[in-house]
């Protein structure tokens, strides 16, 4: 075991053998973090990324099997909050398209109605210049009026967060958290951002910009 821990390179892991239906095995090892000496046990909860879209499509098959809901129900009839970037959209979204990539809903989108109004503007950043925030398409598009390969929509993540996905293909592993900060109204005056990948090169110091709205 200390063998697939150095070759994967992480401080620990849980491992399950299931048989017939019944747990033959289940122990944790090594630690949970490298910074602290918590022993990783059988129960220790990780991370699992993307695997969680393989147990959801799974739940969502099993409630179609039951007769329970169709893959063509349209989503607002089982969740009438719903909302997507138009009404169009929020009104003919279906349970196929929340497990595909072709309907634009981006990281964490359909929590609610966005007024993208309150977010759209001219920003600068002393260092990085100005940046402009446009509405495009239903939703928010970034550019940087210095850096012209640093453009891209902008998807909804959740509270006064977005995810910039950049157009340039030279720009591959440097999406960005794009996070407002919003006055008593409701209207964003200051953007911080954030790269998402860890395998980000050092030199897009997103967490370093100040970007304040311009008047």
């Amino acid at each position: 075991m200390q063998r697939a821990l150095d070759s994967f390179a992480v401080a620990g892991v849980a491992v399950a053998v299931v048989k017939d239906g019944k747990i033959v095995h289940e122990k944790g090892y090594g630690l949970r973090t490298i910074e602290e000496s918590t022993p990783v046990d059988a129960h220790t909860n990780f991370g699992i990324a993307s695997n969680s879209k393989a147990f959801t499509t799974t739940a969502l098959a099993l409630l179609v099997e039951e007769g329970k809901l169709k893959w063509t129900d349209h989503v607002v009839d089982h969740i009438p909050e719903f909302r997507m970037y138009n009404e169009y959209v929020t009104r003919h979204f279906n349970i196929q398209d929340l497990l595909t990539h072709r309907s634009r809903l981006g990281l964490g989108a359909g929590a609610g109605a966005v007024d993208v109004g309150n977010y759209t503007g001219e920003y600068e950043d002393p260092w990085f210049g100005k940046v402009d925030i446009t509405e495009r398409d239903g939703g928010l598009y970034f550019r940087s009026q210095r850096s012209p390969k640093v453009a891209g929509p902008m998807s909804y993540y959740g509270a006064n967060t977005f995810v910039a996905k950049w157009e340039s293909e030279s720009l591959v592993d440097a999406d960005a958290f794009v996070m407002f900060s919003l006055d008593e109204t409701g209207k964003a005056q200051r953007i911080r951002m954030k790269g998402i990948s860890p395998l980000i090169d050092f030199s897009f110091d997103f967490q370093d910009l100040d970007l304040q709205r311009k008047e």
